[in-house]
């Protein structure tokens, strides 16, 4: 039995369940559109930085800009109207615990004894951290935090899986709480909810830095696994082996991107173009360095190296021809997303350069498809690839019934959120139930397959480490998964490279 708990001094079950109402609402109809009042951005605490520069993770719309942006980024900002009318509850019920909510660790639950100190239970307790937002929700009132929009409908996906798991004979037994977006409020849960925390045999969520920091530490001291679906960030903890990050690392994409290219191409073929700043040059030497780890010698052809100084719109002062080679492919490598002009501009002398005999191909960044200004057809001139944790071929048999039956549930096709929510906890939950408490200890043989990623969880250990730490999983800074989609731009729209 799935037996979901709405905790009444974290997140009422009545303001949830009216929040999970009026998302129904709001999909099921083109009318409601976001009315957008313009301020200024709060102004965000500077997070330390990996060395390669930040990346991403989870990334959500925000109405301020109309672009979707780091999830950190858009929870801080003030918050949008949205306005809906009322339409009945029997054409769009709510959605609701599917059992009676039992007490937490008091259940009946033998333990039986599993491999590598891993403890298998009749049935496991699992925490998931989202930011709701129902605070800022009132009765009555004809507003939804845009914030909780997403976040709802992650857990849509995620309720949706609760019920496959539990067809399945899984037994999870789940209680939800509002982080608020808040390190505050995600500090005041550990302290006042501690007893509760302390049974639980799986923690999900979170989206910022600093909360996914403060639940990290709490799950290292207990022991307890904590999954992180949305943060790519390498910083979040140190030498915790409970921490598992379900984003790829920047490192990681520069990893696959690279590898890629390398099973497609000669290095001499290869050409990695930067802006002269400290990120982006650092990411090009990491480049080299995998280019490099790749050939199995430190004495490998380099991949050829642009740094541009040029700062006209245009690039009119930068000459790429004396790179490109009559009869052959020239492959540009751009490591960089946050200076849209330049990548732009890049690209446009890259397209007039090109011809039948010095074709061009470039390889971008995963922010690359959010940039809604771009010109597409630059993308599908210079083949595009782009590195990408997330991609759905909607046209597989087995993803359009996911997403018929997600609909004839919900009202609405699965948005990205809920496909993540979904899938992540259908891993997950079939990894504990079948490994036990430290399901962590099987990665190796636990990679799986599913609609919009593989997971394939390896342990992160620092390079300066011994040889005896790294050999235990136990001593792993963090568990990451490391699959990552290459994908092209053909026929005007991203699909998976060959």
């Amino acid at each position: 039995m799935t037996s979901v708990q709405n905790h009444p001094l974290l997140l009422s079950g009545n303001k949830l369940i009216a929040l999970f109402l009026l998302l129904g609402l709001l999909s099921a109809c083109d009318l409601f559109r976001p009315i957008v009042t313009p301020v200024p951005p709060a102004k965000k605490d500077k997070e330390k930085e990996e060395d390669l520069g930040e990346i991403g993770g989870g990334r959500v719309y925000n109405p301020e800009t109309g672009q979707y942006e780091s999830a950190d980024e858009v929870l801080i900002q003030r918050m949008d109207t949205i306005r809906w009318r009322e339409i009945s509850t029997r054409d769009y019920p709510p959605i609701t615990s599917d059992a009676k909510a039992t007490d937490i660790g008091k259940a009946d639950n033998k333990v039986r004894d599993g491999e590598r100190g891993s403890k298998l239970l009749n049935s496991y307790n699992v925490a998931i951290l989202l930011p709701f937002m129902a605070d800022r929700f009132k009765d009555g009132e004809d507003r939804l935090d845009p914030n909780a929009r997403w976040a709802i409908e992650f857990y849509s996906g995620i309720k949706f899986a609760l019920a496959q798991l539990n067809s399945e004979g899984i037994n999870l037994k789940v209680n939800t709480y509002d982080t608020k977006g808040d390190p505050r409020q995600v500090e005041l849960l550990l302290q006042t909810e501690a007893n509760t925390f302390n049974s639980m045999h799986l923690l999900f969520g979170t989206v910022r830095g600093e909360c996914a920091t403060l639940v990290a530490n709490f799950a290292k001291k207990r022991e307890i696994p904590f999954v992180s679906p949305f943060i790519a960030s390498t910083n979040v903890t140190s030498q915790n082996p409970y921490y598992i990050q379900v984003v790829p690392s920047l490192a990681t994409h520069l990893e696959a991107t690279t590898k890629h290219i390398k099973d497609n191409y000669n290095s001499d073929q290869v050409v990695i173009v930067t802006k002269k700043n400290q990120d982006e040059l650092k990411r090009m030497q990491y480049i080299q360095q995998v280019n490099q780890a790749l050939s199995g010698s430190s004495y490998a052809q380099r991949f050829q190296e642009l740094v541009v100084e040029d700062d006209s719109p245009n690039l009119g002062r930068t000459n790429i021809q004396p790179l490109l080679r009559s009869g052959r492919t020239t492959v540009f490598f751009i490591p960089s997303w946050s200076d849209k002009a330049f990548i732009f501009a890049f690209l446009r002398k890259a397209f007039a350069s090109r011809s039948t005999n010095t074709p061009i191909v470039v390889y971008g960044m995963r922010q690359w498809r959010f940039f809604d200004d771009a010109d597409f057809n630059y993308y599908e001139a210079l083949k595009l690839h782009i590195s990408n944790e997330y991609n759905l071929d909607t046209y597989q048999p087995e993803v359009r019934t996911f997403r018929q039956q997600y609909y004839e549930q919900y009202g609405k096709a699965p948005s990205a959120e809920a496909v993540k929510g979904y899938e992540n906890m259908l891993y997950f939950g079939r990894i504990l139930h079948k490994r036990g408490t430290k399901f962590f200890q099987f990665f190796e043989e636990e990679k799986q397959t599913y609609f919009h990623t593989k997971f394939e969880f390896v342990p992160v250990i620092g390079e300066g480490e011994s040889a005896a730490r790294r050999d235990k999983m136990d001593n792993a800074d963090r568990f990451e998964n490391k699959f990552v989609h290459i994908l092209k731009f053909e026929d005007f729209y991203f699909q998976a490279a060959k």
